[in-house]
């Protein structure tokens, strides 16, 4: 009787040690996407009425951020005037909005998203994200609530440029384009198209689901505190962060998971989307499934192209001079076309 006794307390310990183990791992610390921010998030580039006084203000930003690179650093391209060079900005009908992709920069598709806009006569604004076109360890203290807030602050200058506007979005870029037609309208007041450039639904890597387990954000970086990879040529080395710590993998992932999950309800806008079922760096079976998500609401006019890659080895970037100089071209008349007959 006392060894029986004595087996269940030890078995009732073991159940009860095992349980707080549980407890503790499950409840452990997990990056995620806190959104709405608890800080107030409008840009004062929304207020602007005189077009000319938006670049002034951009560029102050730019110089308080750090950045040195006015190749990086957030631009405004207003439309050709036939009122001579000496005339002041206007708005236009359509304005268009470029969101790079992660550890990139605008430079990532350059010059597409200037090509289109030329060719819709609409201004351009380019953001840069945070953490983006300064040293490496910038990226270190970013969170995904940062990207959302700069993503935020990009429609606002784009209202501000033009009535109607449409956001281009590559990799990571394309899941914050995502998040913004996710909104309800209200919340994305002047979006009025979309363009997807191989999204990141989620990493082609599936040890990227790791980032966002309880605990991950602790217990990894110790061990591969930096990532670094090989830049193709001197344009890639410039213009997109070859080393970062990896703490920034987690908000990365964090957001693609948040946006990726979050519903469709208020989702109606007109989206064009690129992807390449070869992509190496994003999970195209992820971006397919979403997708099919958008097209089951039957609210959305959406347009699924499937890309051959000729340029870039990985099949992730799919135009610009720097990775796809051959594909640039055909990319711009698609999108182009897509907004003329919206």
């Amino acid at each position: 009787m006392t060894t029986t006794r004595t087996r269940r307390r030890w078995w009732w310990a073991g159940a009860m040690v095992a349980a707080l183990i549980v407890l503790v791992v499950v409840a452990g610390p997990v990056t995620t996407v806190q959104w709405p921010p608890s800080r107030a998030t409008v840009s004062s580039f929304s207020d602007a009425h005189d077009l000319s006084t938006l670049v002034a203000q951009l560029e102050r930003a730019e110089r308080a951020a750090g950045v040195t690179d006015t190749g990086v650093s957030k631009r405004i391209v207003f439309a050709r005037s036939d009122s001579g060079p000496d005339a002041r900005p206007r708005r236009t009908p359509w304005s268009v909005v470029y969101l790079h992709g992660f550890s990139a920069t605008r430079q990532e598709t350059a010059p597409l998203p200037e090509d289109v806009a030329s060719a819709l006569g609409a201004n351009l604004f380019e953001t840069r994200l945070r953490g983006h076109g300064l040293p490496g360890d910038s990226l270190r203290h970013v969170t995904a609530t940062d990207w959302l807030i700069d993503t935020e602050e990009a429609l606002a200058i784009g209202r501000a440029l033009g009535d109607s506007v449409l956001v281009i979005g590559t990799s990571t870029g394309g899941t914050l384009a995502a998040w913004l037609a996710e909104q309800p309208r209200a919340h994305r007041e002047g979006l009025a198209a979309v363009v997807l450039l191989a999204p990141n639904f989620a990493p082609r890597d599936p040890a990227a689901m790791v980032l966002t387990l309880p605990w991950a954000n602790r217990v990894l970086p110790p061990f591969i505190p930096y990532r670094e990879w090989t830049p193709r040529n001197d344009a890639q080395r410039r213009y997109w962060t070859v080393r970062y710590p990896s703490t920034v993998l987690f908000p990365m992932q964090a957001l693609v998971e948040y946006v990726r999950e979050s519903p469709l309800d208020h989702y109606d806008l007109a989206t064009l989307v690129f992807y390449s079922e070869a992509d190496a760096v994003v999970d195209p079976a992820r971006t397919a499934a979403w997708i099919a998500r958008v097209q089951n609401t039957n609210r959305a006019r959406l347009e699924v192209v499937p890309v051959t890659p000729v340029d870039d080895d990985d099949a992730h970037v799919i135009a610009g001079r720097i990775m796809a100089p051959h594909q640039t071209e055909q990319i711009r008349d698609r999108i182009v076309d897509f907004v003329r007959r919206r």
